[in-house]
C-alpha cells in the first residue's frame, strides 16, 4: 500500500499552515490584510489535473449557501505553453486569511 499520495497531501498542508503564519501584512482602505495563495495540481501521463471546487448552482442569495463539489481541469497538451483554463481563484486559495478561515477549509 502506497502512502505516497497522503506523505504528498501533508506536505502541500505544511506549506500552507506556514505560509498562513507568515504572511506579510498590508493595509487595503483601512482594513489589514494577509494574502498567501496557495494551490495543488498533479502532473500525470504527460497531463496537468488541477483540482477545484465547482458550484452546483447559484441560488442568488449567498454564495456561502452554494452546494460545491470536488471537479479537475484537466490541461492535456503540456508539449508547448501548458495554461490553466480556469481562473487562477478558482483553484487557488488564499491561506493567509488564517488557519480558521473558510478559504482554509476549503484549502
Amino acid at each position: 500500500k502506497s502512502h505516497g499520495w497522503r506523505e504528498a497531501l501533508d506536505g502541500i498542508r505544511n506549506v500552507a499552515r506556514e505560509l498562513c503564519l507568515t504572511a506579510p501584512r498590508r493595509e487595503e482602505d483601512g482594513v489589514v490584510v494577509k494574502e498567501a495563495k496557495i494551490g495543488i495540481f498533479a502532473f500525470c501521463q504527460d497531463m496537468l489535473v488541477f483540482p477545484y471546487i465547482k458550484r452546483k448552482g447559484h441560488n442568488g442569495s449567498n454564495e456561502e449557501d452554494d452546494e460545491e463539489e470536488l471537479a479537475v481541469a484537466i490541461v492535456s497538451d503540456v508539449t508547448e505553453d501548458p495554461f490553466c483554463p480556469l481562473p487562477l481563484n478558482s483553484w487557488s486559495y488564499n491561506v493567509g486569511d488564517g488557519l480558521e478561515s473558510n478559504e482554509w477549509y476549503r484549502f
